[in-house]
């Protein structure tokens, strides 16, 4: 599902006429995503999952061909654990 099918989904989920209305919607929901994770907090959505921040620890690796040292910089990543009552409706558990 692409974002259009999504925003034309939710906008037929909440009988809202005015896809411009669901697509704002859609836009708020990422930006609230965005500017809590970027703010390494976490964001849990119940029967859904939670998005988190993981920290990756700054490390030296060697090139195995010349031997040269390189400092790989500390960097974040995003994780996702869904939750177990969706992961059940998966037949993931």
């Amino acid at each position: 599902m692409n974002s259009d099918e999504f925003i034309a989904k939710l906008s037929e989920r909440l009988n809202i006429e005015d896809t411009d209305a669901a697509t704002e919607m859609v836009a708020s929901v990422s930006d609230i995503l965005k500017d809590n994770l970027q703010n390494e907090k976490k964001i849990s959505l119940e029967g859904f999952g939670v998005f988190g921040v993981n920290k990756e620890k700054e490390c030296v690796v060697v090139n195995s061909s010349t031997q040269q040292r390189i400092l790989v910089p500390p960097a974040l990543s995003v994780s996702f654990e869904v939750s177990s009552r969706l992961a059940k409706k998966m037949n993931l558990i």
